[in-house]
């Protein structure tokens, strides 16, 4: 199991950017999981430092330590579903990555589809910039029932979202 969580903490690492494409094959034949942005604005807090990234998805449970979410916001000039890497262009980076997979940013797998408020805050050992007001790449990767690693790549469900969304940054307390 260690490798296993060493194979997806790679990937958490690098923001999950090696895959591009949603649907690889599950182990042991459970159903693939499903990861979509279900729309509205991602709301920011008035520092632009946390948000809260509403996430759609479905997993299954076969596996219960092979199941992870990802969920960053980046801004830049050229941050875009084709350039979701983190690099010189980028202004802000907030993932799940402060907290993986634990309290309200832990995933639900029951086979069932979930709508989930995930908080994303600064990526560690990162230094960019707040949120502000405007588009942002919304990346959302959900692994499921990963049961072993290829190299560096998980044995097991992927799925994912890229898209251009809108930030808006509240003043509103509680945000």
């Amino acid at each position: 199991m260690i490798r296993v969580q060493t194979a997806v903490g790679a990937l958490i690492a690098t923001g999950a950017a090696l895959v591009t494409t949603a649907g690889v094959a599950s182990a042991d034949g459970a159903p693939e999981p499903s990861a979509a942005y279900p729309g509205g604005a991602v709301v920011a807090s008035a520092n632009g430092y946390e948000a809260v990234v509403r996430v759609a998805y479905t997993c299954t449970t076969d596996v219960t330590t092979g199941n992870h979410l990802f969920v960053a916001v980046k801004q830049g000039p050229g941050v875009s579903p084709e350039n979701r890497s983190s690099g010189s262009d980028t202004t802000a980076f907030l993932s799940t990555n402060w907290a993986p997979d634990t309290g309200g940013n832990a995933l639900v797998c029951d086979g069932e589809r979930h709508v989930q408020q995930i908080v994303v805050k600064p990526q560690p050992g990162t230094n960019y910039g707040p949120l502000t007001n405007g588009p942002a790449l919304v990346q959302i990767c959900v692994f499921d029932n990963i049961t072993g690693s290829n190299g560096e790549v998980p044995i097991g469900g992927f799925a994912s979202s890229y898209t251009m969304e809108r930030v808006v940054v509240s003043h509103a307390p509680g945000v």
